[in-house]
């Protein structure tokens, strides 16, 4: 019984393992292509007309939410990263703080340019998503000065969640003109991925945060066990 009991969390532990890695491989292969795709454009092209023809107009502070955005998406996976947040902890506190400034400088960046994007049916989600990655960050800067580390992963993985969505709507957009070349790309079409995008994840993340842990019984506390004890002797 033991013996299966034993196979059986081997067998959850690895299949978890596999899931993680999964996952942060597409995270990784999406971070790729947004930088061989975009950076290295903007670095080589030059950025879009409509942010202005000097340095100090737009093009700036695009500069600058362009590099805040790209130091904040490469830094982030290794802050979910346990082995070094373990043995390498003043790395982990180094990546983080610099995380916080590149997420910043991004939001500020951001919010310069943003009245002047072309994508009109974006503008609502971008004007929801960027405040909230800025608060999940202060969040999460905030919850570990108290030494709350639970809610500090929280607030990180709320974080990087705002963070890369500016990733992976350019990913979303490839994908729908590859695979789906009929469907009309118009604003409609732009407004909804733009809210998929990052409101699905966000919603699977509160799940997995906050629902799950509540449905699982496994869970349920020795304080709990005992005040549901009590309550049943009374009743």
């Amino acid at each position: 019984m033991q013996e299966k009991i034993s196979t059986t969390a081997t067998e959850k532990i690895l299949f978890a393992n596999i899931l993680r890695f999964l996952f942060w491989s597409a995270v990784g292969g999406i971070t790729l292509y947004f930088i061989a795709g975009h950076l290295v454009k903007y670095s080589t092209k030059g950025i879009p007309d409509f942010f202005g023809d000097t340095f100090w107009n737009k093009s700036f502070w695009f500069y600058i939410h362009i590099a805040g955005g790209a130091l904040a998406i490469i830094i982030g996976p290794f802050q979910f990263w346990k082995r070094i947040r373990i043995r390498n902890v003043h790395f982990h506190r180094t990546a983080g703080k610099l995380y916080i400034i590149g997420s910043i400088l991004a939001v500020i960046g951001l919010v310069i340019i943003l009245p002047d994007s072309l994508c009109m049916a974006c503008r609502p989600s971008q004007f929801v998503v960027t405040p909230l990655w800025l608060l999940t960050t202060i969040a999460a800067w905030w919850t570990i000065k108290r030494r709350n580390i639970k809610a500090h992963r929280q607030f990180m993985a709320r974080s990087y969640l705002f963070a890369f969505y500016f990733v992976a709507v350019r990913v979303l957009d490839k994908v729908g003109e590859i695979w789906l070349p009929s469907v009309k790309k118009d604003s409609g079409w732009y407004a909804n991925t733009d809210w998929l995008v990052w409101v699905v994840p966000l919603i699977i993340l509160e799940i997995y945060h906050t629902w799950w842990p509540s449905l699982n019984l496994k869970t349920v506390n020795k304080k709990t066990a005992g005040e549901v004890k009590n309550i049943s002797s009374v009743t």
